[in-house]
Formats: C-alpha cells, structure tokens, sequence
C-alpha cells in the first residue's frame, strides 16, 4: 500500500507513508462498510452493522466517537452501542463522526470506510478524496508530492474560512483543536486569502459577466497557489467554470485552456474513468460543443 495506520502522540491513530508518492497517486480504495443517510440511524443501518464479519465490526467499534453517550440524547435511536476506550460509543456516533458523503449526487447519503476513517484532518491536505458510484468505493489520491514519513491527511470540512472558523468546526463537529501547520500559524494573510476564496466561490456561481468571471477564476488558482492549497478536486471546479467564461466570450482557445487545466485536476483527484474527469475530457475535445453532459460547480467531494 506504501502507508500504514500508527499510532500518533496527541491524535490517536494515523496514516504515515511507508513510500513517496507523486502528486495524482492512488493511494487507497476501499468499499465502504456501511451507508447510512447522514443523518437518523434507521434500521437498515443496523442490520448492515450486525451483517459484518466479526473483524469488520471490530474494526468499526475502534474508530473514534466524538458524540459521547451522555451528551447525546434519544439514546434509544442511536443504534447499536458499546462500551471501549473507557467509554460509551454508539454506531451513531461513530458514523457522525468517521462518514464521507457519497459524491456530489448522492449529497445526502453518506458512507463508512473503516480504514480510510483512519486519515486524519488537515487544513493543508496532502490527499484528496473521491467518490466512485458506478464501482461502489472511495478513492484517496495523493494532492501533492509526499515524502516517506509524512502523515496523509484529508480536508474534513470547508477550507475557506478563518483560522478561528476552522478550529472552530472542527471542536464542535470532531472534539478537537486543529494543531495542522496552517492553524499553528494562524497568520492574517492566510485568512484573508481563504476568506476571499469562500467569498470568490459565491460570487463566481452567479457571475454572469464572463471577462470578470475569469479574472475570478485566475484569482482563485493564484490564492490557492499563494495559500499552498493543493485541493485539487477545488481547483478542478473552479478551472471548469473558467471553460463556461470563456465560451460565454467565444474565446475557443481561451476554453480550452481551461478546460485543460480542468481535465489535470480532476484527473489528479478523481482519477481518468471518474464521471466529472469524463465530463471536462469532452470539454477538452470541443469546449463549446460537448457531447451532452452535466455542468458541475457544487461538486468537490469532502468528509461529512
């Protein structure tokens, strides 16, 4: 696999890479344990639950539960519960706090992968993670260049807010204090930039002026750039509006640019046969007359 889950001083355990990586590896598939619809424990959830192999749920039962029994209440409608690492835990917990959303289609359903729950958070993540419906399983590929030793750390929530805004989420929705690089720093430039990015992301959705939409869209790259965001699933989305800009213009060269640079994000964190990498490759052929597809701006995949 060329990583390993270790135990890691102050965040329980933790991907480590066993070997480098280039930006756009593979480094993990995975079928997911359970789904569940993000929200209530049904009883289909359960069943899947009780359905496991006995190491499957074992290894379910070790993840973390940031939803602690005695602060939650309706403990009834939590399913199954159990007591470990000196605590309650229930499936419900442990769900709320380990799913992923299963792609941008399926936004409100969400799905368990036990190993991949292992990678911790970062708000500079060196790993971008993805949905495959047609196959049925979670994707992780390499953002950026990894050396032996780093930790893969995955985005668990929205990038582009503040500092205080970060850590703030994250205490609420996981239990911890973010202690990544770009929260330790903590600096006024970084949150001004990602403050512009989450405000540009608005503005850009709406924009119907197309040479002011690319300059947008340019500013966008160049602060994740600035930043050393490298969220490529982001970078992708942002990068595929620059193809509607341009064809607004009827700029061809223009579109395929951007279209190009589209296809080398997407391909980076979703991989070739991935529908939204599919969609911008036909785009790339001929901006302004693709086979028939679906445009996709709210698409980036992220943890629930």
């Amino acid at each position: 696999a060329g990583w390993e889950v270790v135990a890691l001083e102050g965040k329980g355990m933790g991907a480590i890479a066993t070997r480098s990586f280039r930006s756009g590896d593979l480094l993990h598939l995975e079928t997911p344990a359970l789904t569940w619809d993000g929200d209530t424990m049904d009883p289909q959830t359960a069943r899947q639950f009780d359905e496991l192999s006995e190491d499957r749920k074992a290894a379910v039962r070790a993840l973390h539960d940031a939803f602690p029994l005695s602060l939650v209440e309706g403990a009834l409608s939590l399913g199954p519960k159990w007591f470990e690492d000196g605590g309650w835990k229930t499936l419900r917990g442990v769900l709320a706090t380990n799913s992923f959303m299963r792609g941008w289609q399926r936004e409100d359903d969400a799905i368990l992968c036990q190993t991949a729950a292992r990678f911790n958070h970062s708000c500079e993540p060196n790993c971008d993670v993805s949905w495959h419906e047609d196959t049925f399983d979670l994707h992780i590929y390499a953002a950026t260049d990894i050396a032996v030793g780093e930790e893969l750390s995955l985005n668990y929530m929205d990038l582009r807010q503040t500092t205080a805004a970060r850590r703030d989420e994250l205490q609420r929705s996981y239990g911890f204090t973010c202690q990544c690089p770009a929260c330790v720093r903590g600096d006024a430039a970084s949150d001004s930039r990602r403050a512009r990015l989450g405000a540009l992301e608005d503005i850009i959705l709406n924009c119907d002026e197309p040479e002011l939409g690319l300059q947008m869209v340019s500013e966008v790259v160049s602060l994740c750039d600035e930043e050393g965001l490298h969220w490529n699933s982001f970078r992708s989305v942002v990068c595929f509006k620059g193809v509607s800009f341009a064809c607004m213009l009827d700029d061809l060269p223009g579109a395929k640019v951007w279209a190009e640079r589209a296809l080398k994000y997407s391909t980076m964190s979703h991989g070739e046969s991935h529908p939204m990498t599919m969609l911008i490759a036909r785009h790339v052929k001929d901006p302004m007359n693709p086979e028939p597809g679906q445009d996709y701006f709210d698409a980036e995949d992220s943890k629930s």
